[in-house]
């Protein structure tokens, strides 16, 4: 179909604020697709690039004053119809499609702080309790205690590299 074969009479291309909903047959009147526009000669347009259209050989349209009413028409004819190329609102991919194998589950680790505190105090072993604190995300004095459970001092002890309590 050319988009000239798609132009439409005076009478449809005077109704303003009218949507319709639109259903596309192939010659053997099944349903391809179910639509619902408000520029119809648009929409048409568009659909005229698409692969399946070629095999439209009907189109029926029923019209609306309200885009909402037009909406919920579109919505009810493609869930109960269930047209071949429709893909939103049409529950049959889900149904007509072989089962869906459950989805591996990932393994999700996470580990505590004082594990992410052993890895950075592996790599940097003079960090401070401060730096410790902001590399693995947890509050400055709780940094201080596990860089001191790390250097094998009490937490009374203080820090001698930087000063700080730790």
């Amino acid at each position: 179909m050319t988009e000239e074969s798609l132009a439409l009479p005076i009478e449809l291309l005077g109704s303003i604020e009218r949507y319709a909903v639109y259903r596309c047959y192939s010659d053997s009147g099944q349903l391809l697709y179910v639509g619902e526009t408000g520029d119809l000669g648009t929409r048409l347009a568009d659909h005229a690039k698409k692969l399946w259209f070629v095999q439209v050989r009907g189109i029926t349209l029923e019209w609306y004053a309200d885009e909402l009413d037009a909406l919920k028409a579109e919505r009810r004819a493609i869930h109960v119809e269930h047209p071949k190329y429709n893909k939103q609102h049409n529950g049959t991919a889900r149904t007509l499609a072989a089962p869906r194998q459950p989805a591996k589950r990932r393994r999700v680790v996470t580990q505590t702080a004082e594990q992410r505190a052993q890895v950075v105090w592996a790599s940097d072993p003079n960090v401070s309790g401060a730096e410790l604190a902001r590399r693995i995300g947890v509050s400055e004095s709780h940094g201080r205690r596990l860089r001191a459970q790390l250097a094998g001092q009490r937490p009374d002890q203080s820090d001698e590299r930087s000063g700080e309590r730790s």
